[in-house]
This record gives C-alpha cells, structure tokens and sequence, in this order.
C-alpha cells in the first residue's frame, strides 16, 4: 500500500517508522488498511514479520436523510477506499430506487460512527481504517439541497415492488440479499419471501409474471455457489450487466418457461436440498435416487424424463418406454454429452426430473458418470438415479420397449444362467 493511498494521519506514521526501523522499502500490504496503529508499528518493527490476522467481514450503515441500507465489505472492499465501497455503491442503490442521479460529488459532509470527518480525507481514506464499530459503523452522508430532494423522493412506481424488481441492477438486489456471499438455503428462502409478493396470482400488475422470472433467474445463479462466486467477482469488477445475464442463453431455459414451470422447478431443488440433509451443495450425492414406482407416476404424469446411459447395442435391445439414449460408457462419449441431442431435448422440459439409468445402477456403473455430467448441464436438482436399474424397472412389470426379459450388456440372464457361468468359473480355476 503506497503512501499516497492513505490518510495524512497513517502516512506520517509509516514514513516515521520506516525511517526508525532502517526499512525503507518495506511497504504495508494489501489488506492493512484495517490494521490499528499499534499494528501498523508491530509489522515495521518486525521487518514485516509480524502481521495480524486478515480482518473478518464488517457491516456499515449508511443513512442519507430517510434512506438507511446496510452493506457488508469483505476484506478486499475494507482495503479500498470509502468512497469506492460503501459512498458510491449507497447513492447507486439509491439513484436506482429513486430515479435520481446522484453521483458522489453530490455529498458535502459525512459523519462515521458519530464523528464528523473531513469530506475529502474520509472519502479517500481506506475503509478498514474507518468501519471499526461492533457490530456495524453507522456512517451519515448530507447531500446538497437538490440532490437531497431527489434522494427522499418517494414515487408510486417505488412503491410497486413489481416494479421495483423489474428495476434491480444485479441477483443480490433483485432478491434482497447483500451483495455478499450467501448460502444456498438463504437465496431460496429469500426467492420464496419475493416470488410471494410478485405472483401473478397475488399481483395484479400486467408484468407480474416477469417480475417473478427475474426473481427466479436471479435463485438460479445465487443458488450454485459456483455460480455465485463468478457473480459476485463479476460485480466487483464493475461489470454488473444486470440480473438476466450472468449465465449463457443456452441455460437461460426460464426466459419461454411459464410460471407453473418455474414453481415446479423450484419445487424440485427443494426436495433436491431435502435430499441431502446436512450436506452441503458441495457434497452433492452421485447416487441420489428415485425408486421405480415413483418414477413410473412421474413418467405417467409427464413429470420426469428418463435418460439409458448404455450403449446403443443395448438400448436397441431394450429400454424403458420414451427413454432417450445418452450413452457415457466411453471418455469421447463423456465428453460430447453437451452437445448431445438428448440434451436439447432435457433443455426443452425444464420441469421435469431427470431419471438416469444403466443396467442395474450399481455404484459402478456407467450411468454415476453420465448423472455427475448431466448435473454440469443442467439444474442439478433435476437428475435423479433409477433405484435397481433397467432390471429393477423390469422385475416391477413396468413398461419397456423391446425385449421385456432381465439383461445385462444386451444378453439376457437368469439365476440359473448365472448359476451356470459361476459353476465354469470355478472349474476353470482348478
């Protein structure tokens, strides 16, 4: 961190104490803007040994006349300066729910933690050094007359959280989180509290139901932690391109789905995460199943897709009746599941689950890479595993095209054939 980055007061202290210490070239490190003083002594007198921990998270709220919003920094944002972090991203969310334009020249005094700070020094001060209060800082902006009028303006169009929604600028906003890490279960619960108010059937605003897919995009990229960091470094870098853009057009399936579609989608990933119980989204379990008479209801109600994972040999022999090939039994098959026609075909039913299924689903089978892939294309709260395979759906006399008979490889088998090919077995071993 270079001397021209920071306030008077710590300048004056790092040039005292790397003339005292015989270090001139020793500079403080990213992140320390945070550090108090006697920290600041410690890590020069040390050679820079000696550093503190990297500072948590800290919150800020920041009032302008009736507005009040709370923002949350990471350490990186606590290393920038106040008016990068939390001055101009609080008048943005406000010229954005307002209407106004409002920039930072527009402040003509601030206040932290009480304090009154001069405007230029504080703005250009590292945040670390001023958001110090437990648990948040309350930091206090004056803006001009005008400015101020526009910034307490309250609009009917405001007020309409339908049009509220349609207005927000990325995810975060559109569902009302911190433009922070958030966990899967804090993105659902916040997309079921706003899907709530925007329902076409709760509002009768004419672009309800497009208030309510915004909302449900905005789920979809929050709720894969993935996702959501490549979002949130995104945005960091000032490259907002608001709420609809942050994933390909390609897993966009939403923008031509109806409503009814989404809350059964939506549904989905809730039993999905159900499924799971403590685990983490991190933790997602390849062998996550679906038993064969719950599959053949889903089916016949139209609610589930069934994916045969073997070879076109085998699926021509038999398969379960509508099922689609994917065959992954190959590392050139796994690779092409993208651009795999079957896929199309699971991108056009976004509702329904995705039941995938090889000969009898063991743990080895070729269908845990071919539903570990799928889950890279697709929600993975959609793929499910067949409980028992082909054979299990067979044994339950539910319908199949082709040869009805148990088979493993295309070959039909039973307890005595294999009876017979373990008795070779053995006589071949003596």
């Amino acid at each position: 961190m270079k001397l021209r980055h920071m306030p008077a007061s710590r300048a004056d202290l790092v040039a005292q104490l790397q003339e005292e210490n015989y270090c001139d070239d020793l500079n403080l490190p990213a992140g320390a803007a945070a550090w108090s003083d006697a920290e600041v002594t410690r890590f020069f007198q040390s050679g820079g040994q000696d550093q503190p921990a990297p500072p948590a998270k800290r919150a800020a709220r920041v009032r302008c006349g009736e507005t009040e919003l709370k923002l949350t920094l990471t350490p990186k944002l606590l290393d920038r300066s106040l008016q990068q972090s939390v001055v101009r991203p609080f008048l943005q969310a406000i010229s954005k729910k307002r209407g106004a334009a409002l920039a930072v020249s527009d402040v003509t005094s601030i206040e932290v933690g009480g304090a009154a700070l001069g405007l230029e020094e504080a703005l250009a001060a590292p945040a670390g050094t001023l958001l110090t209060g437990e648990p948040f800082t309350q930091i206090t902006l004056s803006l001009g007359a005008d400015a101020s009028a526009a910034a307490t303006a309250t609009t009917s169009v405001d007020a309409d959280p339908v049009a509220r929604l349609l207005r927000s600028g990325d995810e975060f906003e559109a569902l009302g989180l911190p433009r922070a890490t958030a966990s899967p279960a804090a993105v659902r619960k916040a997309f079921r509290q706003v899907s709530l108010v925007v329902h076409p059937d709760k509002s009768g605003h004419p672009q309800a139901a497009e208030a309510f897919r915004t909302a449900f995009a905005a789920m979809q990229t929050l709720a894969d932690p993935q996702r959501q960091r490549a979002r949130l470094r995104q945005l960091e870098r000032g490259d907002g391109g608001g709420a609809a853009s942050a994933l390909p057009a390609e897993m966009r399936w939403w923008e031509g789905a109806s409503v009814s579609e989404m809350e059964a989608s939506f549904r989905m990933m809730e039993e999905f995460f159900a499924a799971q119980g403590a685990f983490g989204a991190d933790q997602i379990d390849d062998n996550l199943w679906v038993d064969a008479v719950e599959a053949e209801r889903l089916r016949a109600a139209d609610l589930a897709m069934f994916v045969d994972a073997r070879d076109a040999t085998a699926f021509a022999v038999s398969h379960v009746l509508g099922a689609l090939p994917l065959p992954g039994h190959t590392m050139e098959e796994l690779a092409g599941l993208a651009d795999h026609a079957t896929i199309r075909s699971l991108r056009a039913a976004p509702a329904a689950a995705v039941v995938v299924y090889s000969d009898n689903g063991s743990k080895l089978s070729r269908c845990v890479n071919v539903s570990r892939g799928l889950r890279q294309l697709l929600p993975p709260e959609r793929v499910r595993r067949l409980r028992g395979g082909l054979n299990g759906w067979k044994r339950a006399g539910l319908p199949v095209e082709g040869d009805a008979r148990t088979m493993f490889a295309g070959q039909h088998f039973s307890p005595d054939a294999m009876l017979g090919h373990s008795m070779a077995g053995m006589h071949l071993g003596r």
